[in-house]
This record gives structure tokens, C-alpha cells and sequence, in this order.
């Protein structure tokens, strides 16, 4: 399924079966849940999109294993983020929901309830921000504390047992953090988990590079020109892309590769062949599993990026990054690091940021992105070669 299509499901169907689900809430007299445990031995965390907020959530999930040693946690997602769950661990048990179709989503997700409910979990936390279908797997976990945002413009909060406000002038790490404050947690620690590369996907990347002609001794950029379907107005525009580009190699003899997922083969491709740099210029668009990207991040001298989750494996990866923000803010899903190895674009002009749990994450110019379109070609070359490339 298409994001667009998922969001119009959890729209059009998620507000009718929430509000029953509270009317069935507030009439129903008998006792709701069991009786709480003195000890919590089974927690459920549930968080469906993006890699790079599955990262950004690693501080919290820190926070929770240290509070609760001894529990059980089982985090509930969709089954694209399957690999960057093996990498990170940030779980006991792990259930995976399918979305490529309709019928496999609704029929995995029947089973998964059914194995939730069976589970009998002590607390259940919801991650997403406002998602009716996330509320509704919350509200039928039966979960003894059911725990997400509220925010007084929404109606979720009958069908929780704690909530915390959603405050969205704060770091997505500060607002992770505290989603499980009513559980006793507090912490200081919002470092994003480092990952590291396998020996074996570096050895892979190293032969990979070296068979195209790619040394050490080379200036190697990696390129994200590419944003997830959520919302494709984070793209920086792909001409300011190929004059950049362009410069690069002509200017500093950079070698450069292009990275995206299936989904982006043929805009990359496209980009790719306009500029026509065929010895300077390595398409790995949909080649590489996430553990071969953050190989390659991690073989890299700089990562030029879209805001996007391959940013944030760069940032963990300690990847010096440049990075274009617009459509979304910086201060809220920008680098947490006081590392000053990452630059930052944007404009911050006044329809900006447009993205917000509020509108579903839709850009409100449908295309005309005035907020990277006036992010220039120059600043971004010029502030590169001040910043890298000055003592190459």
C-alpha cells in the first residue's frame, strides 16, 4: 500500500471504529481491564513508521529496559522496518505487519491482536503520533495501561490509560522520552544508538568500491536525492542536485554514489544519466540491503542528503552529513548531536515547517516547495568547500 492509501484507511475507517470503541469505553460497566500487577513482566511498544524515528526513539528505549530489567518487551511494527529492528535490538520479541496489500495487512494484523491479547501485556505504548489504527491496536491490546500523545484538539485520550501532551516545539528525542514519564522514567541520556557495519557488509562494500575503480585515496560523496512517498516535497530540487554534483567531480575530482531504495531506481537513474559522468559516478539505487548502506555510510567521506532516515544512520554512524530541511523542521528531527561535523539548510521561511501530526504529515504548497527551492546550488557548494574540502 502507498502511504496515501494508508493514511486515507486510517482516516475514513480508524474515526468511526475509535468512536465506538469510546462509546463502548464509557458505557460499559463492568471492569475493563485485570488488576494491576505489582510487577510488570510484559511490555508492548508499537511504532509502524520510519527508520530514522526508530532511531530517534533509542534513547527511550534505553530508558525502558534500564527502568524495567526484568520485563519482556515486544515491539509491534511494520515489516519494512524488520532490518533496522536486527540491527538495533531494541526488543525481546518483535511482530511484523505487512502493508505491500490490503488483504495481508488486515488478516496479519487480526492474528497479531489475537496473539497481543493473548499475551496479556501489563503495559502497552503507543509511539505514534495521533494514528487511529495504532489507537485502536492500543485500546484492544487489554492491556492493563495503555499508554500515549494526547493533545486536548484530539480524542484518543478516553482511550488511554496515561498520556503524555504532545509538545511539538521539542526535539522527537525529548518527545519520546517523556511519552514514558507516567511510567516512572526520566532520563538524561538521548544519544541515538551507534550502529556499526558487519565485518562482512564492509569487506562487500570495499570489493564493491574497489571493482568500479573507487579508492581510499578518492574523495567519495555519497548522495541522497530521494525522500520517502510521506511526503516527496523534502527534496531538495534534483537540478540543484546535478549542478552540485556536477561541480564536485569537475571542481575536486570527487567520486560520487548515489544510494535510494527500489522505489527510487528509476529517479535516480534519471538524475544519473543527465549528468553523464560515467567514471565518476556509481548508482547503488536499490542494490544494497540497510546493512550494505550503512556499510557504505560508514565507508564514505561525506553523506549529501534529503531529510531523510539514511540521514540519520549517517549521523549514528558518525558520517560527516550535509543536509536540506523544509517541508519538516530541523528542530525537531534534525542531528540531537553537538557534533559539528553535520551542516544543516534551511530556510525557515514562513509556511515553514508545513509538516505536522496534526495534518498527517502533508505539505501544504503540493509541489511548489519554496523552502528548499530557495536553498541555492551556491551556498550549498560553497559552504561544502569551506566546510570538507578546504585542505584537499
Amino acid at each position: 500500500m502507498k502511504i496515501n492509501q494508508m493514511k486515507a484507511i486510517d482516516k475514513w475507517l480508524g474515526i468511526p471504529i475509535c468512536i465506538l470503541l469510546t462509546l463502548f469505553n464509557k458505557i460499559w460497566i463492568f471492569p475493563k481491564f485485570r488488576k494491576r500487577k505489582d510487577k510488570v513482566k510484559k511490555i508492548l511498544v508499537m511504532k509502524y513508521f520510519g527508520i530514522g524515528s526508530i532511531l530517534l526513539a533509542t534513547p527511550a528505549f534505553r530508558a525502558l529496559r534500564k527502568s524495567f530489567p526484568d520485563a519482556n518487551i515486544t515491539f509491534l511494527t511494520f515489516s519494512s522496518n524488520e532490518e533496522i529492528c536486527n540491527i538495533l535490538k531494541i526488543a525481546d520479541d518483535y511482530i511484523y505487519l505487512p502493508t505491500k496489500d490490503f488483504s495481508a495487512f488486515f488478516f496479519r494484523t487480526l492474528r497479531a491482536l489475537w496473539k497481543i491479547r493473548k499475551e496479556q501485556f501489563d503495559i502497552s505504548v503507543d509511539m505514534e503520533f495521533f494514528s487511529k489504527f495504532s489507537t485502536i491496536i492500543n485500546y484492544l491490546s487489554s492491556a492493563q495501561r495503555r499508554v500515549g500523545f494526547y493533545s486536548r484538539q484530539m480524542w484518543r485520550g478516553d482511550l488511554l490509560t496515561d498520556h503524555i501532551y504532545y509538545n511539538h516545539h521539542r526535539h522527537i528525542i525529548d518527545i519520546f522520552l517523556a511519552l514514558f514519564s507516567p511510567l516512572g522514567i526520566e532520563s538524561n541520556d538521548k544519544e541515538i544508538d551507534k550502529i556499526k557495519p558487519s565485518d562482512r557488509e564492509k569487506k562487500y562494500i570495499k570489493e564493491l568500491l574497489k571493482s568500479e575503480g573507487f579508492t581510499e585515496n578518492n574523495l567519495i560523496i555519497g548522495v541522497n536525492i530521494n525522500s520517502s512517498d510521506m511526503c516527496y516535497e523534502r527534496r531538495w530540487p534534483e537540478e540543484n542536485f546535478r549542478k552540485l554534483i556536477s561541480e564536485l567531480i569537475n571542481s575536486h575530482n570527487a567520486k560520487i554514489i548515489m544510494i535510494g531504495g527500489e522505489e527510487d531506481k528509476d529517479y535516480v537513474e534519471k538524475t544519473v544519466k543527465e549528468l553523464n559522468f560515467k567514471d565518476s559516478i556509481l548508482n547503488l539505487a536499490g542494490k544494497l540491503n540497510l546493512a550494505g548502506l550503512i556499510a557504505l555510510l560508514d565507508e564514505i567521506k561525506l553523506f549529501i542528503t534529503n531529510d531523510s532516515g539514511p540521514f540519520h544512520l549517517a549521523v549514528s554512524l558518525g558520517t560527516p552529513t550535509v543536509s536540506f530541511f523544509g517541508p519538516e523542521t530541523p528542530s525537531l528531527y534534525g542531528h540531537y548531536s553537538s557534533d559539528d561535523k553535520h551542516i544543516i539548510f534551511y530556510k525557515g521561511i514562513y509556511c515553514s515547517p508545513c509538516l505536522s501530526v496534526y495534518n498527517v504529515k502533508t505539505a501544504v504548497c503540493n509541489g511548489d516547495n519554496q523552502c528548499l527551492k530557495k536553498i541555492t546550488f551556491k551556498e550549498v557548494y560553497e559552504t561544502i568547500v569551506k566546510k570538507y574540502l578546504c585542505h584537499e
